[in-house]
């Protein structure tokens, strides 16, 4: 809960990472957890939006975080965030999913995107 570290109790999201961190997706930020220590993020530090439906983590690392305004990618304690500006079809975003060959499927409030960074 937020007395043990979250942002936020509504949790809509949970993946980890291949340190054994845990991310958790809410809708006051991002939180993540290494088993003792509770580290969150939210827009100051980077993330598009602090409301965040979904998380998905694809094979170079690079954590993917989907929001009310977009798409943030967390690497190497950098952030890059998507938009419209950049192709995605909408800025409310509410899934991911990470296919084989590394493509990120964004389901949208406009429908359907992709993305791949090869």
């Amino acid at each position: 809960t937020t007395k043990q570290g979250l942002p936020s109790n509504w949790v809509k999201a949970i993946a980890f990472d291949v340190q054994g961190n845990g991310w958790f997706a809410t809708d006051g930020g991002v939180s993540k957890f290494d088993g003792e220590n509770w580290t969150n993020y939210y827009t100051h530090h980077g993330l598009s939006n602090n409301v965040v439906n979904d998380i998905g983590i694809d094979s170079d690392g690079s954590i993917w975080f989907v929001t009310g305004d977009g798409v943030s990618r967390f690497k190497d304690e950098g952030w890059r965030s998507y938009t419209t500006a950049d192709g995605l079809g909408w800025n409310w975003v509410y899934k991911i999913v990470i296919d084989k060959d590394g493509n990120k499927w964004f389901g949208t409030g406009g429908g359907l995107s992709r993305y791949h960074n090869y």
